[in-house]
């Protein structure tokens, strides 16, 4: 204890001294306010997240904290920041691969590392292979990366850099991803975080010239900085309030129209891969309307929409093809490798195939949508325009002749096949080899590579080339049937040729008109009944198959059901009526679990789904017992309008439904989705036979929106129709109401901070924003009274008011004296005034 100038002064104890220096050791150089900011715009972001409810994710909030806490750390270590990004990844992984592990069902944490790489390697092999994966685990690990990085980037912008894009930029696109994913409702996290960005721009902004200031020598008060700080605060307030207000929807140009959809273009390619690798997250938005991609997964919950498609003239409801899928796997379908040709073709080395009970039908369809991906009814044969379709690449075999080995993969036909060519290889034929090779194959098959061996040259594979090449390729590489090892085969192409999809060759745009003649099926029950099982081996190659993972449950119940149906189309039809009357239809599910397999989770667990389990569980079951069926994505025929003779097909028509073949007549439509009317059997309706038809008509232009403007955001949440119908006049109100209020904030605004100030130090303040404005700011060396003088050269009509104001200012500032009433209300005259003249300076500048 010591005393000094007459008071005592208490020796304080020396853990408080330590604490005193521990926490400015580790305080953040930029301040604490720099710090809750930065935080406080990250959970912003977080709290969009966790509220969307994407998937089981960890803590992300403790993510974020801890990541602006090991950047404010490492923010003091005096080495060059660049060497600290690698420690920042370093702990960014650790705590990556720690809170990921808490999601599994393992216990301890070697065993939970072990068991996320297990699942990350699976996702791995899943996309790099083509396949689905329904594992919302690894979306989970990318979004704990992810905000950490996102996190730590901000962190170290704004406490080392001091740089505001990097602090902000980052949060912000992370923010507006999430958000572009999510409902309207929504957005009120994008004005909280707006809030705190913009709070946090302008403190860095701050921070920056202090230090600025501080190296040459202008010391700058805590209280100037709470004083830009709130500044700073109305402006937000302000932009809040007009980004509030402002229309979310806005017409726009046609050609910004289509350079907009030309860029779109390569992000829906984007969203497809993203679709085929997180299938198990729900979608919480409702789109446009949504796109048939390669693979159609088992998704969650899904989001439809009222937003017109496409707009369709036809002789009696249809479904609307928009790609067909062949292969099954646990996880969704997938789209085997195709090969485009223009619409109308057929290999010249195809089996022919003469389809009974087919008519044509002519439709003609308006899109709504700019698309390059078409729509027609069942088979297309040609069209108005120039098309192309895709078609099922022939599936290719490999016989090798080696005795002892078994392929037990082989179909049937070419199981016989190569026992035929093993009998033959070293019998004594006098015929030639080729006729022998080609007479021991099944006539639907071609060469294509021969496996040779015994001679000089040893073991080599020889190119066989289909067309006018094929027999002489063989002659030549084939002298004796003993040297032949193996060969490879592959299907001859049927035709009409197997057709998935339908594509334009360039985009088209909203609006445009096309029409389509295809194949329809007239055939009756009756006929589907004498089909027979006389299936092509194109046919049973690729639409039997099941993967041997199947539940032997799925297989039984498939047994179970079809026991008493004497043919394919009664046990196409007793699969139907059950899945009909036992499931439920829904749109609001989960998505099948890790390492489940869909179509068993949906037939024995949820019990529940929308039209792509039923069509899934369908084909699925038939195939089981030995019927051929696919599944269909597209649209269901949609509503008709009574008066214009027009079906509106709208995003809630999304649909999929199930096809089986039937020999001689081609695959069929099937409806096992309850609440929707199976496929009418029989001839289709004479033109004009009766006031009921529905007959090819013109589509009128009322249905399509206007061309010269663009909903920058067409649907909400319900799908609503948006602005585009709203009356001119209604919006012209919107409009001028809008203008007004935004009018009546600035003003209100303008009133808080500038007119309604009545200390002397924010006067003072105000006035050098005004004189920045017009041209004379107040520099860092300057006293209140060279200012003034300055500035009152300037304005010389109110060059005492200034004086008086600058004084003010000083004898507050620095001679901490209060003002007289009747000194506080010649200011505030003198304010006035000088706010005036000020104003006329900035305006005429």
């Amino acid at each position: 204890m010591s005393v000094a100038g007459g008071e005592i002064a208490v020796a304080r104890p020396w853990w408080a001294k330590r604490a005193e220096q521990i926490y400015h050791a580790v305080a953040p150089r930029t301040g604490w306010v720099t710090a809750v900011l930065v935080l406080l715009s990250l959970l912003a972001v977080v709290w969009s997240v966790d509220r969307a409810r994407w998937a089981d994710t960890p803590n992300l909030a403790l993510v974020v904290v801890l990541a602006v806490v090991s950047a404010w750390l490492l923010e003091r270590v005096r080495v060059n920041g660049w060497l600290l990004q690698p420690v920042g990844l370093l702990l960014g992984v650790g705590i990556t691969y720690w809170l990921a592990g808490t999601l599994t069902d393992a216990r301890g944490l070697p065993s939970q590392v072990a068991e996320v790489n297990l699942r990350l390697t699976a996702f791995w092999k899943a996309f790099r292979t083509g396949g689905i994966s329904t594992d919302t685990l690894p979306f989970a690990v990318a979004l704990t990366a992810v905000g950490w990085v996102v996190a730590w980037v901000s962190a170290w912008g704004a406490f080392r850099l001091r740089n505001i894009w990097v602090a902000v930029l980052p949060s912000a696109l992370a923010l507006l991803t999430n958000l572009s994913y999510l409902p309207s409702e929504f957005f009120v996290y994008f004005y909280i975080y707006l809030f705190f960005a913009m709070l946090l721009s302008a403190r860095l902004h701050v921070v920056r010239q202090r230090e600025r200031w501080g190296q040459v020598g202008v010391q700058v008060s805590p209280a100037q900085e709470w004083l830009a700080l709130n500044d700073a605060l109305w402006l937000t307030v302000l932009v809040l309030i007009v980004t509030a207000t402002l229309p979310l929807k806005a017409p726009i140009a046609t050609p910004l129209r289509r350079a907009w959809d030309e860029v779109r273009a390569p992000v829906d390619r984007l969203e497809s891969e993203f679709n085929r690798m997180f299938s198990g997250l729900p979608a919480r938005k409702a789109i446009p309307f949504r796109t048939f991609g390669l693979v159609l997964p088992f998704q969650g919950a899904i989001t439809l929409s009222e937003e017109p498609i496409f707009y369709a003239s036809t002789l009696r409801p249809s479904y609307w093809v928009a790609r067909i899928y062949t292969f099954y796997t646990p996880q969704g379908w997938l789209t085997e490798t195709t090969e485009t040709h223009d619409l109308g073709w057929v290999s010249p080395d195809a089996v022919p195939e003469t389809y009974r009970s087919r008519q044509e039908m002519t439709q003609e369809i308006t899109l709504a949508f700019p698309a390059s991906d078409l729509f027609a009814t069942e088979v297309p044969l040609q069209a108005s325009l120039p098309l192309q379709v895709e078609v099922a690449a022939p599936k290719s075999f490999t016989l090798l002749l080696s005795e002892g080995l078994r392929q037990p993969d082989l179909p049937p036909d070419l199981q016989e096949a190569r026992e035929r060519l093993m009998r033959l290889r070293f019998a004594r034929l006098q015929e030639d080899p080729v006729d022998t090779l080609l007479n021991a194959l099944p006539g639907d098959v071609l060469v294509s590579r021969l496996i040779l061996g015994g001679g000089p040259g040893g073991r080599r594979e020889v190119e066989v080339p289909p067309g006018e090449g094929y027999r002489p390729a063989l002659e030549q590489a084939l002298l004796r049937l003993d040297v032949l090892r193996g060969l490879v085969v592959t299907r001859r192409h049927p035709a009409p040729p197997d057709i998935v999809a339908l594509r334009a060759r360039d985009r088209l745009s909203a609006g445009f008109k096309y029409q389509v003649n295809s194949a329809v099926s007239i055939a009756t029950e009756e006929d589907l009944r004498q089909a027979g099982t006389d299936y092509p081996s194109w046919v049973t190659d690729r639409y039997l198959q099941l993967p041997d993972t199947l539940p032997t449950r799925v297989r039984e119940l498939a047994e179970q059901l079809t026991r008493d149906a004497p043919n394919p189309y009664d046990k196409a039809l007793a699969v139907q009526e059950y899945l009909r009357a036992s499931y439920t239809y829904s749109l609001t599910i989960e998505a099948p679990p890790f390492g489940a397999d869909g179509i068993d989770y949906f037939l024995f667990v949820s019990k529940k789904g929308y039209s792509e389990y039923f069509a899934s569980a369908m084909a699925v079951l038939l195939r089981a017992v030995g019927v051929p069926a696919r599944v269909v994505a597209g649209y269901a025929p949609g509503t008709l309008d009574q008066e214009k003779k027009v079906f509106v097909v709208r995003d809630k028509d999304s649909h999929a439904w199930t096809q089986v073949y039937f020999p001689g007549y081609g695959w069929i439509d099937f409806e096992p989705t309850p609440g929707y009317q199976p496929p009418p059997r029989g001839p289709l309706p004479a033109v004009g036979a009766g006031e009921g038809d529905i007959a090819v008509a013109p589509l009128e232009d009322e249905f399509l929106p206007e061309d010269d403007v663009f909903l920058g955001e067409a649907v909400g949440p319900q799908g609503g129709g948006g602005a585009l119908g709203r009356p001119w006049s209604v919006s012209l109100l919107v409009g001028v109401g809008t203008l007004m209020g935004m009018a009546l904030v600035l003003w209100l605004l303008y009133q808080r901070s500038m007119a309604g100030v009545v200390r002397a130090e924010d006067i003072f303040r105000r006035m050098a924003l005004l004189g920045a404005w017009a041209g004379v700011p107040l520099e860092p060396y300057q006293t209140p009274a060279e200012f003034a003088r300055r500035l009152g050269h300037l304005a010389p009509e109110a060059e005492g008011d200034i004086a008086l104001i600058a004084d003010a200012f000083a004898r507050s500032r620095y001679g901490r004296k209060g003002l007289l009433p009747a000194e506080q209300e010649r200011l505030r005259r003198a304010w006035r005034h000088v706010r005036r003249a000020m104003w006329r300076k900035v305006l005429r500048r």
